[in-house]
């Protein structure tokens, strides 16, 4: 059997190594690439925000700058549950315009974050437990 203090280290350790990686992909892929992600846009329209005269740069740096905050809540342990959220909420919406594929490239990263989702909940039943004995 597993402790609370046991399971908040693993839980906290793997949800700062995602926060880690959605970090590092904001950075290397948008942020300091700018041609990765424009090349992107030309192949898909997704720049949603082309109709507010937003160009694709800047969208890609918001864009960017987002999925790095998201990232640094993650290892800042910030409302983790609500930042799951918003990245499977990201992640659904990709799949359902790309396809299939997209869905089967990153059903790894969507299992990983509802570890999070799940992790935190039965975290807190741990916890509830402890504190009525």
């Amino acid at each position: 059997k597993y402790t609370s203090a046991q399971f908040t280290k693993a839980s906290l350790t793997y949800q700062a190594t995602i926060g880690v990686s959605l970090a590092a992909l904001a950075l290397n892929e948008k942020l300091l690439n700018l041609t990765l992600s424009q090349e992107f846009l030309q192949t898909h329209n997704w720049n949603f925000l082309s109709a507010l005269n937003v160009s694709n740069d800047w969208f890609i740096v918001l864009i960017g700058s987002i999925e790095l905050l998201l990232g640094v809540l993650l290892i800042l342990n910030l409302v983790p549950r609500i930042v799951v959220l918003i990245i499977l909420g990201a992640m659904a919406t990709a799949a359902s315009i790309l396809g299939i594929s997209e869905v089967l490239g990153h059903l790894f990263a969507v299992a990983a974050v509802a570890v999070i989702i799940v992790g935190y909940g039965s975290l807190s039943k741990l916890e509830n437990k402890k504190g009525r004995k």
